[in-house]
């Protein structure tokens, strides 16, 4: 059984801590059982969305 959790964001300008947020979200969920790894997808520049 595999679980996906997508989410999207719109940036705003400038980086606002978004990046160190990003690498803090990923290091803990692949402390989780079964972590396969994360994705992102830029539709727009402003726009992202990461299953």
């Amino acid at each position: 059984m595999y679980y996906a959790v997508i989410f999207t964001s719109k940036r705003t300008p400038g980086d606002r801590g978004y990046s160190a947020m990003a690498d803090k979200m990923e290091q803990l969920a692949s402390r989780q059982p079964g972590f396969l790894g994360v994705e992102s997808v830029r539709i727009r520049r402003e726009s992202a969305i990461q299953p």
